[in-house]
């Protein structure tokens, strides 16, 4: 259990720093090492009561950082609101899929249902973090490919860092020239700026 918790500690940083791919490797780690705890202290007959208690309190805590990590990325860029308060929708739907079942469970009744359960929500976890790195590469790609040696790039902060990050790096190198354009609350541009 410590173990899951370090491995999704670590995830939640990466995140934050903007490394997708390798939070997304230390969130499955994690992940994996949680699965197999209970399994083993279950087969093994050393679980006790309170590690099946420890273990699902820190299911929830791991995946609530983790998701909390996702949801203050979008809340660094002003424009993804709607993306972080998502985030914040998707915490609360874990915690009461986990609590409804628990709930049932201590009235006697049988509950297996649930939009998503644990496992399905690290499988897609798991792959919206390892994808969004790719996605940011290609873009990063892209953009090294697509300009020329004297170019003129003009862009707004609304970007992506993915796409800022290149132009910035193209521009200090001296590759091409570019300008932030300021932008109205809409999000959108003047084009006589």
């Amino acid at each position: 259990s410590m173990t899951g918790l370090i491995g999704n500690l670590v995830a939640a940083v990466l995140i934050t720093q903007e490394l997708f791919f390798l939070g997304g490797l230390a969130f499955i780690a994690g992940s994996v090492m949680d699965t197999l705890d209970g399994r083993y202290s279950r087969m093994s007959g050393k679980g006790t009561l309170f590690g099946a208690f420890l273990d699902s309190t820190l299911d929830r805590v791991e995946e609530g950082i983790v998701l909390t990590a996702i949801a203050w990325y979008f809340a660094e860029k002003d424009a993804d609101a709607v993306a972080a308060a998502a985030c914040v929708f998707v915490v609360l739907g874990s915690l009461m899929v986990s609590y409804t079942r628990a709930r049932a469970e201590a009235l006697g009744v049988e509950c297996k249902v649930g939009i998503a359960t644990r496992p399905v929500r690290v499988v897609i976890l798991s792959i919206g973090l390892v994808f969004a790195a790719n996605a940011s590469d290609a873009l990063n790609i892209l953009i090294q490919r697509i300009v020329r040696r004297g170019d003129h790039v003009v862009s707004t902060r609304l970007e992506h860092n993915s796409v800022l990050r290149p132009l910035y790096v193209l521009e200090d190198d001296g590759v091409i020239t570019h300008d932030l354009v300021p932008f109205d609350g809409d999000g959108f541009v003047e084009p006589d700026e």
